[in-house]
């Protein structure tokens, strides 16, 4: 291997020799070969389709693509593939690829000379065919290059202008009792990329970090795309995805199409917005500190629907699709107006609130849980009005017998417990059905 790289320094009144103009050229397009070797990876770079004619035949269209060599090919103009190729080789199916090239012409210079040497040399792509190899996947490999030339650095030699690297271009289809007989297979074609750790606007605004993430990050050393802006003069880091699959967005995000979490779940991380903090935008989800009229304070998923218009409404909707009447059923709606509609059977059940937290459902006051109780017992039956009546006026209703008519004492008691539910055994309650039971022989 070559130590270093020369090139032509040139001093006054030096004789120029062919060797000295050789080793000229040779400097600039090596230097080229290198340098696209080591900020590209080798594919097609623009154009080259593969496409049909109207006639039947098959065209490639003009391009550029770039060889593992570091050499460029150039298709200047189309190129067309006749069919009689299928006949050639008595296939059905070809591959087409493309190849750095080198003619020697004479130029017109050259000709007024005798012998006419040729003094040019013309880089020239051409295209060559082949019968797929099922064996040789993916098919972009480059058929004929050895494997340890596949990843061709740009500190090795350049290579000899007559070693090939075919460029896939895609397959050809063809056969006559075919409908239709001819067809493209762009399958498997590749494409230059560039080689980069970073790639920075040309304003020094933004830059995308394609490298492993910093040293002093949580995962240094793990491969990482990001996306920056600078801000305030430092940079700020609006978007990272590492390697093991985590993702952090640190802005708006906008989207037009559906959202699927697949075997995962939406979850709210880090504290929840004050209460007093900007109004959200309607139709918004978010986490926001609250407070109950009892002076408890929660953490609420505040879900905000917007004030429609007049003869419109907003509604959160909770329902189930229903596979037998392939639609939409809801369950639970409620609405920007206060609304709240249930399609189905309500179940109450009592809360579970620990000893040390206070319950942050309102609870009856005393003349409430007393109204409460008369309207109970009045919807019993007509007995209940004068029970509650003398009870809480202090007067002795009398006892009441199993066979009199209403319902018995003990009854109505069993009845306000069940009704009340767990507070049925506050002082007030407690009492109010000691003394029912008192009045009831059948509680004896």
């Amino acid at each position: 291997m070559a130590q270093g790289t020369a090139r032509l320094r040139f001093v006054e009144g030096a004789r120029l020799d062919l060797d000295d103009l050789r080793t000229e050229q040779t400097f600039h397009m090596e230097q080229m070969r290198r340098h696209l070797l080591a900020c590209h990876s080798w594919g097609i770079l623009s154009g080259l389709e593969l496409v049909l004619e109207p006639d039947g035949g098959f065209v490639v269209r003009p391009g550029m693509a770039l060889d593992g060599f570091g050499r460029i090919l150039l298709l200047e103009g189309p190129r067309a593939i006749p069919l009689q190729a299928f006949a050639d080789r008595e296939a059905t199916e070809l591959e087409v690829f493309l190849n750095y090239g080198v003619v020697t012409e004479t130029s017109g210079v050259a000709r007024r000379c005798q012998p006419s040497p040729a003094d040019r040399s013309v880089e020239r792509a051409f295209l060559t065919l082949a019968l797929p190899d099922p064996a040789r996947l993916p098919r972009s490999r480059p058929p004929g290059v050895a494997q340890r030339d596949l990843d061709y650095g740009p500190e090795r030699d350049p290579a000899e202008d007559t070693r090939r690297w075919p460029v896939f271009l895609g397959r050809l289809r063809y056969a006559a009792d075919a409908t239709p007989p001819q067809a493209v297979d762009p399958i498997g074609r590749r494409y230059g990329g560039v080689r980069a750790d970073r790639v920075e606007a040309l304003s020094e605004t933004a830059v995308l970090s394609l490298g492993p993430a910093p040293i002093e990050g949580p995962e240094a050393g793990e491969a990482r795309l990001a996306y920056e802006v600078s801000g305030n003069g430092a940079p700020l880091t609006l978007f990272e995805l590492h390697g093991n699959g985590d993702g952090t967005l640190r802005s708006n995000l906008a989207m037009t199409g559906d959202l699927v979490l697949r075997g995962s779940a939406l979850a709210f991380e880090g504290d929840p917005l004050a209460s007093n903090a900007e109004v959200p935008l309607p139709w918004s989800m978010q986490l926001v500190e609250g407070t109950t009229e009892q002076g408890l304070t929660t953490t609420d998923l505040q879900i905000t629907l917007p004030q429609g218009d007049e003869g419109e409404a907003a509604r959160f909707v909770v329902g189930a699709w229903s596979a037998e009447a392939n639609a939409f059923q809801e369950i639970l709606a409620v609405s920007a107006a206060g609304e709240v509609t249930v399609t189905g059977n309500l179940t109450q059940r009592p809360a579970v609130v620990p000893e040390d937290q206070p319950s942050a459902i309102p609870q009856l006051d005393f003349q409430s849980n007393q109204l409460l109780q008369s309207v109970v017992l009045n919807a019993i039956t007509g007995t209940g009005s004068a029970i509650i009546n003398a009870l809480i006026s202090g007067e002795d209703p009398g006892g009441l017998s199993p066979g009199a008519p209403g319902i018995s004492g003990q009854l109505m008691a069993d009845v306000l417990i069940e009704f009340m539910g767990p507070d049925a055994n506050e002082p007030f309650l407690a009492d109010f059905a000691n003394r029912i039971r008192s009045r009831s022989p059948a509680s004896a």
